[in-house]
């Protein structure tokens, strides 16, 4: 069998189905791609405890513990030399995380994130840092099933 009868054998009702269903495929990425204009919070914790939040449109950098939250401060009021530290970016609606003294450094490798429901976690510090929806005061779920 060659080429041209193959292309003699499909007629144009095929090629109509097979635009349609092609057309049908795609249409599920309009319905299935995330918010673009969702606003974000950039939500810090430590053990599970909110000490700071930080609108994702703002460019900062955050060096947790500080003085200002008062997580990990000597009663002093001044840092020992030797005391936990993450330093978290925040710039073109992305957060990083920038710099840290914990024992394995795979918070800084874990690179940005950028769309709520993610997450950077530092496990030898207790500390996640995770962009939460705006206004919806809870976590956005990765998939719901039935």
């Amino acid at each position: 069998m060659n080429n041209s009868s193959i292309f003699r054998s499909i007629k144009k009702a095929d090629l109509l189905l097979a635009a349609a269903l092609l057309l049908l495929s795609f249409s599920g990425f309009v319905f299935l791609r995330p918010a673009a204009s969702s606003d974000g919070v950039v939500v810090i914790r430590i053990s599970g405890r909110i000490i700071a939040e930080y609108p994702l449109d703002t460019d900062l950098t955050v060096r947790i513990p500080d003085d200002e939250t008062g997580a990990g401060t000597a009663e002093s009021g001044t840092m020992a030399a030797d005391m936990p530290f993450n330093e978290i970016e925040i710039r073109n609606r992305e957060v990083c995380m920038r710099d840290a003294n914990c024992s394995n450094r795979l918070c800084i490798l874990q690179g940005k994130i950028s769309r709520p429901g993610q997450s950077i976690i530092c496990l030898p510090h207790r500390l996640t840092v995770e962009i939460r929806a705006e206004g919806t005061g809870k976590e956005v779920p990765d998939a719901v099933t039935r």
